[in-house]
Formats: structure tokens, sequence, C-alpha cells
């Protein structure tokens, strides 16, 4: 992953403490089809996205913790990719762009401890999106049958709740709740690859932001997450987290056309244990992830220092 953020924030004098932020934002996710040690450098990756966007933010502090803001962007959402994995180095992807509006209002309230593995405090959000835009598809040499085209896709809303909330109990132990809910009426795109990458992801760990799981996305979803957080030593945390992402309905492929399940039939389980060094500087921690229905449900990762992604045009 490469990418650029720049942004600004002019502060007018006025009564009320408003702020202007624009925003321009590049960014490039390189996905390989080999494992993250042994790469195939024969082969071309099976997934490429880029993220080209330019937003304008007006916010508005409401007390001490909280803030108010609404934003417009305009963006250009590429991917290549592969229909399918059994693909040779001479074959040539599939393309989908997306060139789309939108208009967006959020809440946020939030006295977390930490930018990152938290154990204090909560975090509120609430969010509702407008998209609008015009998707375009080129075929690859594995859908010889489709033909390219341009859709226009009428314009859908998104609504998206986060909740997160640490209790104290015992004097080394500290509990936590996570709870997400989106709602959506997002249209299905030319076939199941671009329909899966532009739908919304649930992504609560660290290393999930870094992966591509079809069981952990869909239009519609609730999830809930619980944190057992114990404190050995001064700045040391043991963390255990275990959540369930539960789809309204989960986006399945039919011969690279989108079938979606009945509703409710499908849910997830992923967990993560990791030990967490709290350092002045950024955050080490070595950890386990578990993924369910994965081929490789069992990861290790390892980071240090703070793990910093450009936000997506899409979420």
């Amino acid at each position: 992953t490469s990418g650029t953020h720049l942004k600004l924030k002019w502060e007018p004098p006025t009564r009320i403490p408003l702020f202007l932020e624009p925003s321009l934002t590049y960014a490039n996710w390189d996905y390989y089809n080999s494992s993250a040690l042994f790469y195939d450098f024969q082969k071309p990756s099976y997934l490429l996205q880029i993220d080209r966007f330019v937003t304008l933010r007006l916010g508005l502090p409401v007390g001490n913790q909280s803030l108010l803001s609404a934003q417009y962007g305009f963006a250009d959402w590429e991917s290549r990719y592969y229909t399918n994995d059994a693909f040779d180095k001479i074959d040539t992807s599939e393309f989908s762009q997306f060139v789309f509006q939108h208009w967006q209002s959020e809440f946020t309230s939030q006295t977390l401890n930490r930018k990152m593995y938290s154990s204090e405090g909560y975090q509120f959000k609430l969010r509702l999106k407008l998209i609008s835009g015009t998707e375009n598809y080129i075929p690859g040499t594995q859908s010889k049958a489709m033909e390219p085209s341009d859709s226009v896709h009428k314009p859908w809303f998104q609504f998206k709740y986060t909740g997160e909330r640490y209790f104290k109990t015992f004097s080394r132990l500290k509990l936590g709740v996570y709870s997400e809910l989106l709602i959506s009426n997002q249209p299905v795109f030319k076939n199941y690859k671009s329909s899966m990458l532009a739908s919304p992801a649930f992504q609560p760990t660290p290393e999930s932001q870094t992966l591509v799981m079809p069981d952990f996305r869909s239009h519609n979803y609730a999830a809930l997450g619980f944190k057992s957080i114990f404190n050995p030593a001064n700045q040391i945390d043991l963390r255990t987290e275990v959540y369930l992402f539960q789809p309204y309905q989960r986006i399945t492929n039919k011969n690279n056309t989108v079938q979606l399940s009945d509703p409710f039939l499908y849910r997830s389980i992923t967990a993560n244990m990791s030990l967490v060094y709290n350092s002045p500087v950024g955050p080490v921690s070595l950890g386990i992830n578990y993924y369910e229905k994965q081929e490789q449900p069992v990861s290790l990762f390892f980071h240090l220092g703070y793990i910093i992604f450009n936000a997506k045009s899409l979420d």
C-alpha cells in the first residue's frame, strides 16, 4: 500500500468555532495472490486498486469531545482484478472504474485514551452518506463473452453507526464492547468481483484492514465484539477480542454475476489475541488473528508503531 494525503484546515475568526478543511487523497492498494512470506513475482498481483478523491469538509465542535461535520467529495475509484485465482501471467485483468460524488454528514463523540489499542473511554459515530456515479467496465481475457459497458447508478444512501466503550472491573482487567451497524440500498455492480470490492467491509482489527475477505463484506450488516484487556505491567496489555459479523444478505458468486443470499443465512467470526507494549512513540504489538471460513484462518501479525491507512472514498 502506498499513497498521499494532503489537507488544509482553516478556522475563520467567527463567534461560532467553525472550520473548513479541503483534502486531496491518492492511494494505491496492491494485493498478492500468494502468501505474505512467499511472493511469486512471475504472477501479476490479483488485485490492484487506485483511489483518488478530493473532499471539502465543514466542521463544528459540539462541546469538548464531539464534532458535527458536513462533507462533499468527488472520487475516481479503479480496480484491476481477475474473476478467479486460476490466472496466468499472460492474462489481462478486468478493469472497473467508478467515478462518483458524495455528500456526507457525520456526528462523532469520543474520549478514548489512545489512537490505537484503547483501554479507556468511549467512541460514538453516526454517519449518513449519499453516493451517485458512473461505473465503467472493460473485460479481461477471463471474460471474453462480456462487452465493455458504462452504467449510471442512481443515488444510494449509506447509514453507519459505530460504538465502542471500555469498562473498569478489577485493578488490572478491563472489558470493552464494540458494535457496528450499516444500512444502505447500494446497487450491485457489473460483476461479482466489482460488486464485492465496492461493498462496505467490516475490518475491526489492524491486520483485517490489509485483507480482502468477501465473508466480511455486505451492503447491510450488524457486528458485535467483546474485548478483554489484562494489564500485567505498566504500559503492557494482553488483549483478547472476538467479533461476530452478521450480514443481512451475503454477496455470492454465480458464474461471475451477483446473487444475494437469503436474509441472515450466513455469519462469520473473527478474533484476535495480542501482546501490546504502548511505548512513548507508538505501540509495539505481536498478535494472532483468526478469520472463520478462510483458506488460511490463522495468521501472525507484528507491527512497530502506528498503522496508518488513507481513508477510502467508498468508506
